[in-house]
């Protein structure tokens, strides 16, 4: 879907029409897009205290998101001369994305395979609030963007019975965590003219929200066992889209 609507708009910009459409790029504009978001769940090391007394170190297995998305944005420009132009945007991406990753799946401590702890990470939207400077070079904005990143991340794990002997978490119980998660915002992008007011614009952001803190509390084999775990969050976008210049 995403080639059909891209071959598209890639023939409206080849119409002999574009070739002559300026745009004055400064004030303000909003538009929106679609594009393909990718990104990576990285599960650190999980530190377990049993019965508070006997430590554990575990690991698991990373997970990744792959799905379409949905752009919108608004934005300003200030023209500084002929061709410098610096601006900011905020935006909104739909992503509706989803990672299924392993907690734990190895004991490091006593180097034997666990029964899993498995993950489920969610995300609906990314917004971001950027800066963008960049240059008019033949009537095509080009342009390098940063600033900040927010997300709502909904994540859970669940223990499962993989008949191993050896667990963190009992068959069937769960943590759950959800909370918004700031981070910043990198990328580039370009627009050029379609036709009036406007324009057919490409762009890439990554998204990098750190480390992230998970508390786990559970039982296993009639003991209590407490888990401290970093999770590293990151993504990457790719939209085409057009924007309306006012």
């Amino acid at each position: 879907m995403l080639k059909i609507i891209l071959a598209g708009m890639l023939s409206v910009l080849g119409s002999s029409a574009v070739a002559d459409e300026k745009i004055i790029w400064e004030g303000y504009y909003v538009g929106g897009g679609i594009g393909f978001s990718h990104g990576s769940v990285t599960e650190g090391k999980t530190d377990w205290i049993e019965n508070g007394i006997t430590p554990y170190i575990t690991s698991g297995k990373n997970s990744e998101f792959n799905h379409m998305l949905l752009n919108m944005n608004a934005g300003y420009n200030v023209q500084l001369d002929n061709k410098s132009i610096i601006g900011f945007e905020v935006d909104n991406n739909y992503v509706n994305q989803t990672a299924h990753g392993d907690v734990v799946n190895y004991d490091i401590s006593y180097s034997t395979v666990s029964d899993r702890v498995v993950s489920k990470t969610k995300i609906n939207n990314i917004q971001t609030l950027r800066l963008k400077y960049g240059f008019d070079h033949k009537n095509v904005y080009y342009y390098l963007t940063g600033g900040l990143a927010l997300a709502e991340v909904k994540r859970k794990v669940t223990g499962l019975d993989d008949n191993q002997g050896w667990a963190f978490l009992d068959f069937g119980e769960t943590n759950s965590k959800t909370n918004f998660e700031t981070g910043y915002a990198l990328g580039a992008g370009m627009e050029m003219p379609v036709r009036d007011s406007l324009s057919f614009s490409l762009k890439y952001i990554y998204t990098d929200f750190g480390d992230i803190n998970y508390n786990y509390e559970g039982h296993a084999f009639g003991a209590t066992n407490i888990g401290k775990q970093k999770v590293k969050l990151d993504n990457s976008m790719l939209s085409v889209g057009l924007n309306y210049h006012f």
